[in-house]
């Protein structure tokens, strides 16, 4: 029965669609842009011609319909911005006579020029009207074709933003927006940054960044700004990515990101993904290959990784990417979970005309500086000399930030004088802890445009659950805290994996208030650690500050027996727990301040 209803509201839609097309025709008076003998330069066209047009016009009706059962079976299904561009991919595809001898679900992923993507656009909003009409007039809104829905919306924004499109590769950015929009996967940056006027662009020693036009307290808000989202494992991350480079501009070299770091020297080879950009973008008009591959170098070079919404997400700031990193920075990033709204806040007093600068990343200042510098050489390019790699003491004096490298490598006692047993067995003890650290973590490596590979990084090896990686870090935690100190990099990357591990099993549903309780009291324990090796109010430290919180309330639920660890451990770690949410508060404080501030 649903089958029989379905073709009869297909015929209905089609008979639809096409009455509203010949009754535009009809109501409006022909004018050079809308009469079917006309071109759009007003030549007059022939009768055949015009017949031509007018049904391939209509013929893509056809080709929605079929791009939207060949990328989509459910006609309930909410699409993907991915799918979105599948399907247009398609119908392009089908209204330049693209099909032979190309992959129509790839070939046309992006706008290929300015009047053709109209005539698409235009055919995309007729067909979701009378998919809308039709529906209603037969009294089945039940049926109603949701897919085709949504894409009607996105395209009735996409020619809502043409008349401020100047290119093809422009245009793409607005089908971008508008499919974020429509699939509410992820937020689409749509207000402009708000910068502060106490900071300015300079450019020195050929280095640019921000610098303070005048002396800034601690607290101070100095950037808002919502990132361009793009999930990463997509097949056309490359092309679009590189789109969203070139379409806002953003390789100008006063005003845009910062060059790869290979543009000071010899080009390398082209990365695998910046061929593939080039690809992606290679019917676009007016987009060279050249172009579309040093647009992706730039934006992967600016861009960063993180989670959006539980989902691993490619973000690209246009300011932010301005600011360079410090090992020591006196800058903290605060970034909101759903949107990816980035604000950016002094953690420190700054002197006028000091740089502002941030952490690139947090996990790498929790080690010694050979490997933070060599590990930055390989993702970012530049040989950090930082206050902190330098071996200097920061701006306001109060630390000596090479101290904190020291606890990094400190061991669990200090070699003994005169007593060579002593020091054999302390030795022995850290070749059981490398051997235990190396158990868990193993070296990251990258390759480079050069084609050589660098290491980036540690990575934790895969274990195959949860469980299995809480009992390996604790059984690798009782060798390494047998001969390195608590502060210790190795102590401290392992005793975060066994943190997480606990709080995952925390998380299990019909986890008990003990193992809530076990997670919770290693956190605080862990986050004693953490507080002596960052610099006070950065996002890692509010970070765990949120972790605490998230674990209290999680424990607060478990009735009775829950209620009563809550107090146990508030009473046990009173003193944990205040600094915590002491350094939440103030930093929630200070960004309160400069969201007003901003806005005026």
């Amino acid at each position: 029965m649903r089958d029989s209803t379905l073709v009869v509201v297909t015929v209905a839609i089609a008979a639809a669609w096409l009455y509203r097309r010949r009754s535009r025709r009809l109501a409006t008076p022909p004018t050079p842009t809308d009469d079917p003998t006309k071109s759009t330069d007003g030549a007059t066209k022939s009768p055949a011609k015009a017949q031509a047009s007018f049904e391939q016009e209509e013929l893509l009706f056809v080709a929605i319909r079929l791009a939207l059962d060949s990328c989509v079976q459910s006609t309930d299904a909410l699409m993907s911005p991915h799918t979105i561009r599948r399907v247009m991919s398609r119908v392009r595809c089908a209204c330049l006579d693209l099909d032979d001898g190309v992959d129509p679900d790839a070939a046309a992923r992006f706008p290929i020029n300015l009047a053709s993507e109209r005539t698409v656009q235009e055919a995309v909003v007729e067909a979701a009207a009378a998919e809308a009409e039709a529906a209603a007039a037969a009294g089945t809104p039940e049926l109603v074709d949701k897919r085709l829905l949504q894409l009607g919306r996105c395209a009735a924004e996409v020619l809502a933003s043409m008349p401020s499109c100047a290119s093809a590769v422009q245009l793409a950015v607005a089908c971008h927006t508008a499919s974020l929009h429509s699939s509410a996967a992820a937020a689409a940056a749509d207000a402009p940054p708000r910068v502060s006027g106490l900071m300015e662009t300079r450019e020195v020693a050929g280095e640019r960044g921000f610098y303070a036009k005048q002396t800034l307290s601690e607290g101070t808000l100095v950037l808002a700004e919502q990132p361009h989202c793009f999930a990463g494992d997509e097949d056309d991350f490359a092309g679009l990515l590189s789109a969203h480079v070139l379409g806002r501009g953003l390789l100008d070299r006063a005003t845009g990101l910062r060059p790869t770091p290979a543009a000071a020297g010899a080009a390398p080879a082209l990365s695998k993904n910046a061929t593939e950009a080039a690809a992606w973008l290679a019917r676009v008009e007016g987009v060279s290959a050249a172009a579309a591959a040093d647009a992706y170098e730039a934006g992967e070079n600016n861009g960063f990784v993180t989670t959006l919404r539980g989902q691993p997400t490619s973000i690209l700031f246009e300011k932010l990417a301005r600011f360079n990193h410090s090992c020591w920075p006196n800058c903290g990033l605060s970034r909101e979970e759903a949107t990816g709204m980035t604000r950016v806040y002094t953690v420190a007093a700054v002197p006028a005309d000091a740089e502002l600068k941030i952490s690139y990343s947090d996990e790498f200042v929790l080690y010694p500086t050979q490997f933070r510098r060599a590990f930055l050489k390989a993702l970012f390019g530049f040989e950090c000399s930082c206050q902190r790699c330098a071996g200097i003491e920061d701006e306001s004096g109060e630390w000596l930030v090479s101290l904190v490298d020291a606890l990094l490598e400190e061991p669990k006692e200090a070699p003994s004088i005169g007593s060579a047993q002593a020091n054999a067995r302390l030795a022995s003890a850290q070749v059981d802890a490398r051997r235990a650290h190396a158990s868990l973590f193993s070296l990251k490596k990258t390759l480079l445009p050069s084609g050589v590979s660098a290491v980036s990084g540690f990575a934790i090896k895969e274990q195959p659950s949860w469980q299995h990686a809480h009992r390996a870090a604790e059984s690798a935690l009782e060798a390494l805290r047998a001969a390195w100190a608590p502060t210790h990099w190795m102590v401290v990357s392992t005793e975060a994996l066994y943190v997480r591990a606990l709080e995952e099993l925390a998380l299990v549903p019909g986890a008990t208030a003990a193992a809530v309780q076990a997670a919770l009291e290693a956190l605080l324990e862990h986050a004693d650690v953490m507080v002596k090796l960052y610099h006070p109010h950065v996002s890692a430290v509010i970070e765990l500050a949120s972790r605490v919180d998230a674990l209290l309330a999680l424990l607060g639920e478990a009735g009775s027996k829950g209620a009563k660890a809550v107090a146990k451990v508030r009473k046990a770690r009173a003193k944990a727990l205040g600094r915590l949410q002491q350094q939440k508060d103030v930093v929630a404080g200070w960004l309160e301040q400069g969201r007003l501030a901003l806005e005026k």
